[in-house]
């Protein structure tokens, strides 16, 4: 069976460059080839399922590669624990 391409074009790699853009990464090496493994989701080409499976599994390790060292945002109840916390006089815990 042949994937249909979806019926909005380009969204994988929308969302791909915005996580890139976020995480100061757009212009890495390992960011551009997530760009390309996105492009290739957005636009199959004939591929099977598996083949785009396997695809969007790399474009996962690609990712998690291209992101491992950008320190996480904190949200907002990240960021409520250090106000209680400071405010306790508990030591700060890193992750």
């Amino acid at each position: 069976m042949i994937a249909e391409p979806p019926a909005a074009t380009q969204e994988v790699e929308a969302a791909v460059r915005g996580a890139l853009q976020d995480a100061g990464r757009l212009s890495a090496p390992l960011g551009q080839v997530a760009l390309v493994l996105a492009r290739r989701l957005d636009a199959p080409g004939g591929e099977s399922g598996s083949g785009l499976a396997s695809v969007a599994r790399q474009l996962a390790v690609t990712l998690a590669a291209v992101t491992s060292d950008v320190p996480r945002a904190n949200d907002l109840l990240d960021d409520l624990r250090i106000r209680r916390d400071r405010k306790l006089g508990r030591p700060e815990k890193r992750s």
